[in-house]
């Protein structure tokens, strides 16, 4: 009995083995991924030095001159300046830019402003190889959004290198090098950091005066790429308290009416603590409430009716009672309908206020001329986890990054602290004003679950308004109190219907997010906003189906095995696999696709293939009491077509030393 037990430890650990050098080949570094993505970028890029095409417009005046704003904290890439060059030179519009920045620390430390400056004076300094005089990897990439004036309000996210035409700044004198680009000449300008206050002043002139909050703005541009490298990370941290960016719009002083729409049905006690909430914690926003009701019993909309003329009064809220199939677009279009208020704010009846203030806050950012769309941050009730700070617009689909995670630590420069524009906020806390909502068509009635709140902000970003999601207040959601889940399969099938719908309407932000910067992970459904290098390694499996020769036999169909499928599609499948409370380094697995017609009979013919482990560090962080789970996501595409059937998708797993075998099924169809 001992030496079976000493020869399974050999095995087990032997397993161990192979996969940590299989999560060593998938570890990929910032410094290699980046090197890598620099050297393709510049393989594919025009020398520097061309001057723009003829008949630009570029004249060799006060446009032609570019004014380089950088901070002593650092150094200039070593391509920037022909970065920026190029950059203007390819987009006529744009009179400001700003890049990303990583951390590289120099062996030389500053000795104050003065040295520095005489450092780096000459042109030749800037296109330097910054390796000579570096020391360690470089880490810490801060990828930015795409502009994003309401960002810029909250905190100086251009951070430590911005652009400037001359024709917004006038003639700044000499600086400490200069440069000729692509028919620009670019003047270097280093800043004081201890006199920020100054830096933020210019810029934000410069930026009023480029149409920065204006409805459609074109006229300021991000580079995507690394146009500087930090010394410290707190080089890099100090943006997040440079505040006052923006060219505040005069705020009004007057509150406005604003018409609050709350679908519901048979909720009642519900309902009751989310008005109860609101009226506490509306302060001196006047309000008329309105509720849309599909159908509640006899009873409940007497209780509903008593509610609203107990709190709110006759002239002050609407009971529209309908009964029809639930569909929240036409349920919320019919509020706006009888809504007097020139604002409009949508509330799931499972949504309860906190504390007073949210939505002053959320009026002030809805009244600006260049907004959409007003979103609230919304946590679990009794958790301080989030569930809303904002959606992501990722190639699988719209999703709520960051949802689950504790609201009490700070998420990639402070995403859940700090309010920002975003590509879409949810419907659950969504004000808007009427004339936009209307401009955008209102709520599309072929979307009645999923996708609708969605579908409305892209809707208001094509038009030109940037959507914005409050995360310095944040209200509690009883999320699914209400509807439920989206997990069973009926459900499931219709969310993916609703998403095809979604960007039938929207081709041109099918896998787009301009708020979601190209730098970080955009395949898997990771909740932590983080960059893609850290999956850097995993490469998409490709692969073919075939017939299942054993069978099922032996294998044990057993909940312990979690299979959760992120994405299929008609030649794709994206999720994970954890064979709970076991080592997963002991098993191997196969990706099943079950016909649906012959689920459940033994010896049926089943299409079968061997995923490749993915490295999925969510799982790991989010599993921290299972075993070697790091490694067991997968995603696999395939080229032939298969048969009409529809599939289920499932997986078998067998353990290499215990030869234990378990199956299982997940609630997505093929």
């Amino acid at each position: 009995m001992n030496f079976r037990k000493w020869v399974k430890g050999i095995l087990i650990r032997w397993q161990d083995r192979k996969y940590d050098k299989a999560l060593l080949r998938h570890s990929v570094s910032y410094e290699q991924w980046i090197r890598k993505k620099e050297s393709v970028d510049r393989a594919a890029e025009t020398m520097p030095g061309l001057t723009p095409a003829a008949g630009d417009g570029k004249a060799a005046d006060s446009s032609s001159v570019i004014y380089v704003f950088y901070s002593i904290r650092g150094r200039l890439a070593a391509d920037a300046p022909y970065q920026i060059g190029r950059f203007f030179a390819e987009h006529n519009q744009v009179r400001i830019v700003y890049g990303d920045e990583d951390i590289r620390e120099c062996e030389k430390s500053r000795k104050g402003e003065k040295s520095r400056k005489g450092e780096m004076s000459g042109a030749d300094k800037t296109s330097r190889d910054d390796k000579n005089d570096c020391r360690g990897e470089r880490r810490n990439p801060w990828f930015k959004p795409d502009w994003s004036p309401d960002t810029f309000g909250t905190y100086f996210y251009f951070g430590s290198v911005t652009a400037v035409c001359g024709d917004l700044t006038g003639s700044l004198g000499k600086g400490v090098w200069e440069h000729e680009v692509c028919g620009f000449k670019l003047i270097g300008i280093l800043y004081e950091e201890d006199k920020p206050d100054r830096l933020l002043g210019r810029i934000s002139d410069w930026v009023r005066k480029a149409g920065g909050c204006e409805k459609g703005c074109r006229s300021i541009g991000h580079i995507h790429k690394i146009l500087f490298h930090c010394d410290h990370e707190d080089s890099q941290t100090r943006y997040l308290t440079w505040r006052g960016a923006l060219p505040r719009e005069e705020a009004s002083r007057e509150y406005h009416l604003i018409s609050v729409i709350i679908p519901s049905k048979d909720n009642p006690d519900i309902l009751a603590k989310c008005l109860h909430s609101l009226w506490d914690t509306a302060g001196k926003v006047p309000l008329e409430v309105i509720v849309a009701d599909n159908g509640s019993s006899t009873e409940n909309r007497e209780k509903i009716e008593n509610l609203l003329s107990g709190l709110f009064g006759s002239g002050k809220s609407r009971y529209l009672y309908r009964p029809m199939e639930f569909n929240f677009s036409k349920m919320c279009n019919l509020g706006v309908a009888q809504a007097a208020g020139d604002l409009l704010l949508f509330l799931n009846d499972d949504v309860e206020m906190t504390a007073s203030g949210w939505l002053e806050q959320m009026q002030q950012y809805a009244l600006r001329s260049h907004v959409g769309a007003v979103g609230l941050k919304l946590l679990y009730p009794g958790s301080g986890r989030i569930q809303h700070a904002g959606i992501t617009n990722l190639p699988l689909g719209p999703v709520h990054k960051m949802q689950f995670l504790a609201d009490e630590n700070s998420y990639y420069f402070a995403g859940n602290k700090m309010d920002r524009n975003v590509l879409a906020v949810t419907g659950a806390c969504l004000l808007v004003q009427k004339s936009r909502f209307l401009e955008a068509g209102g709520f599309t009635e072929a979307l009645p679950v999923a996708f609708n709140d969605v579908d409305l902000c892209f809707s208001l970003y094509e038009l030109g308004y940037w959507n914005v999601t409050v995360n310095s207040s944040f209200a509690y959601h009883h999320e699914s109190l209400s509807r439920g889940d989206d997990e069973a399969t009926e459900k499931r099938k219709r969310l993916m219907e609703e998403r095809d719908k979604l960007y039938r309407r929207h081709p041109e932000l099918l896998e787009k997010d301009p708020f979601y910067p190209e730098g970080l992970n955009r395949e898997a459904l990771d909740t932590v906003i983080r960059p893609a290098y850290v999956t850097g390694g995993n490469t998409r499996q490709k692969s073919v189906w075939k017939p299942m020769a054993v069978g099922m036999d032996g294998y044990r169909r057993d909940a312990c095995l979690l299979l959760r499928i992120e994405y299929s599609g008609s030649n794709r499948i994206q999720g994970y696999g954890v064979v709970l409370g076991d080592d997963n380094a002991c098993y191997e697995k196969t990706l099943l696709l079950i016909p649906e017609q012959k689920h459940g009979k033994e010896n049926t013919e089943i299409l079968c293939l061997k995923p490749e482990g993915q490295y999925r560090p969510d799982l790991a962080e989010n599993m921290e009491d299972q075993v070697n789970v790091a490694m067991c996501g997968f995603d696999v595409e395939w080229e032939e077509e298969l048969p009409r059937d529809c599939f289920r998708i499932g997986m078998a797993v067998k353990n290499r030393v215990s030869g234990l075998k378990l199956w299982n099924i997940s609630n997505r169809y093929l």
